[in-house]
């Protein structure tokens, strides 16, 4: 959630993507974009609440 690897999301991750996606996060770009299947959000505006997280929502 800070910047560190995302183990727990890589985990439930289809194993069949984890190259790519691997290679979008150590090598991000136009072609390799994280942004597909992870969403990042400015430390200056969002805060931790407590240890769990928890999402509701969709991406579009």
């Amino acid at each position: 959630m800070r910047g560190a690897w995302p183990s727990a999301a890589m985990a439930v991750v289809e194993p069949g993507l984890h190259y790519g996606l691997g290679r979008s996060l150590r090598f991000p770009g136009m072609d390799n974009d994280p942004l597909w299947l992870f969403s990042r959000f400015d430390p200056a505006e969002a805060e931790l609440v407590g240890d769990v997280v928890r999402t509701r929502g969709r991406m579009t």
